[in-house]
């Protein structure tokens, strides 16, 4: 069962917080997670050299520590990725997203709400230009307007 972080509020200390809590060297962060959170930029993210740390990190931070990705997300202040990962009905589907959903969700947290608004338009062109795609909903229509 995963569980919400506590705080403090900056991600660099929360995880110096969580890893120290758990005993945990860097390295020993970088072997639980299967060498996908290099010790080197775990170090950066800790002293605040990195303060916005990719959707993949934060999901694979979340698994390492057993953590709510949500929560995680939330701490960030990617409101719009929050949202996206309410889609999903528990953390464990939002985080088998895939690669490709995670980094254009990265993507997409990094633009203004006006550029966020017209690549979601984009994408909705693309989608309803194809033959035989049946048109639902508009995301841009539901969750911006």
């Amino acid at each position: 069962m995963t569980s919400p972080p506590p705080a403090p509020t900056d991600i660099g200390k929360l995880l110096k917080q969580l890893r120290t809590q758990r005993g945990w060297s860097l390295r020993d962060v970088e072997r639980r997670s299967g060498g996908l959170l290099r010790s080197g930029h775990l170090s950066q993210i800790e002293t605040g050299k990195v303060r916005d740390p990719s959707l993949s990190v934060l999901r694979e931070l979340a698994h390492t520590f057993d953590l709510s990705l949500k929560s995680l997300v939330a701490l960030m202040n990617y409101e719009d990725d929050v949202v996206a990962l309410d889609d999903y009905e528990d953390d464990t589907a939002a985080a088998s997203l895939s690669r490709e959903r995670i980094l254009a969700l990265s993507y997409l947290s990094k633009l203004t709400p006006e550029e966020r608004k017209s690549a979601l338009q984009y994408l909705e062109f693309l989608v309803d230009k194809r033959p035989n795609t049946a048109r639902k909903e508009s995301p841009v229509e539901t969750r911006t307007g």
